[in-house]
């Protein structure tokens, strides 16, 4: 477009001037929608002058193919907000407020029902794990928002109305998003277990809701995942190679097999306590949620605060009262000896707790039990 008119503005073959460089683009539209089955909707109305002046999309967060999108409208008649998601896949889409990881206590996940219909499921997650059922909900089904942006390729979209108390109309919030492949074994139960999202399908963006900006934030940290690589290093490959220098290597490597044994030992103990340190960033909670949430914390628990140490003060004691002229192996030594095994042992069934806590496919199980028994 151009501020001046044509020359002569009633010749059609008129010259024209050239528009300015920020006076033109290019758009795509999809003349499909026109052909869409509009339902009844709430009265909406913008967020403010602000938002309005920028169109509805200003409150509209969508990744880069448009496999997921977040839009916020504001309900006339209540102020509440109203949130609408959408998604190319066929399975489900979540969305949780106010967090930027998945230690979230508002985690609000929507799919289609068998009949048609769109179900949400509100829950909490104290970290990468599968979010539980909240036991209070504070959200309100309603129809898509005659101002939400619906894209044609979307498989299905689920709008949902959030009390004022549960998301800022006035400042930027932090989102965190995902969406999985499939739907529920069960679809029409609000309860029903959901797959687990692929590591790319997910993210975190900030949305101001007063005056519809949008920011993408940093990557998460997969601090579980992190987490579980340290720990079957520390417990799953170091315990076989130390183990395999006390028992075999003594005559051959002389005082240097304990050099070894011992710094190898050592590394256990720096990994394990970085582990922890790690996915203590990925939780959030008392410690009735950190170590006693899961079979697997119970255990970890077990293993890296009670047989863990025991066996390094074992090991100490071992060497401390040592003497060449011993005519047996004293108890302590076999203590340390028979605990060590035990402690490897248990650790693989710690490890397996952790894939299965962590969902990990049956590929991943398959080739841990296969590494083991390789070992």
């Amino acid at each position: 477009m151009a501020d001046a008119a044509p020359a002569d503005p009633a010749d059609p073959a008129s010259s024209f001037h050239k528009h300015d460089p920020g006076n033109y683009g290019a758009f795509s539209v999809d003349l499909s929608l026109s052909a869409r089955p509009v339902a009844a909707k709430p009265p909406t109305a913008p967020l403010n002058n602000a938002a309005a002046a920028a169109g509805a999309s200003a409150n509209l967060f969508c990744t880069s193919s448009n496999s997921f999108c977040f839009q916020a409208t504001i309900d006339a008649a209540t102020g509440n907000a109203i949130i609408t998601l959408q998604t190319q896949s066929n399975g489900w889409a979540s969305v949780g407020v106010g967090c930027k990881t998945m230690a979230c206590q508002n985690i609000y996940i929507g799919w289609r029902a068998s009949g048609g219909a769109s179900i949400v499921s509100q829950r909490s997650a104290t970290g990468s794990v599968s979010p539980t059922i909240s036991a209070k909900t504070d959200f309100t089904m309603v129809s898509n928002p005659t101002d939400a942006t619906i894209y044609p390729t979307s498989t299905f979209s689920v709008s949902f109305m959030l009390p004022k108390a549960s998301i800022s109309t006035t400042s930027a919030m932090d989102f965190i998003y995902a969406f999985g492949p499939s739907p529920p074994a069960n679809p029409d139960s609000p309860t029903a277990n959901i797959a687990q999202h692929a590591t790319a399908d997910r993210g975190t963006f900030s949305l101001n809701l007063a005056t519809g900006e949008t920011a993408v934030v940093a990557p998460l940290i997969n601090y579980a995942l992190i987490h579980g690589i340290i720990m079957f290093i520390a417990w799953g490959v170091i315990p076989f190679i130390s183990i395999f220098i006390a028992r075999y290597l003594k005559a051959k490597l002389g005082h240097l097999w304990y050099i070894l044994h011992m710094s190898l030992g050592i590394t256990i103990l720096i990994l394990t306590t970085t582990a922890i340190i790690l996915i203590e960033l990925e939780i959030i909670g008392p410690l009735s949620v950190r170590f006693n949430s899961s079979l697997h914390a119970y255990a970890g628990a077990v293993l890296v605060f009670g047989m863990m140490p025991a066996q390094i003060i074992l090991g100490y004691v071992s060497n401390h009262l040592f003497s060449p002229d011993r005519s047996s192996v004293p108890w302590w030594d076999q203590v340390h000896w028979w605990l060590g095994r035990m402690v490897v042992v248990f650790s693989w069934v710690v490890i397996f707790m952790g894939l299965v806590l962590f969902e990990s496919t049956i590929v991943i199980k398959a080739l841990f039990v296969a590494a083991i028994l390789v070992w």
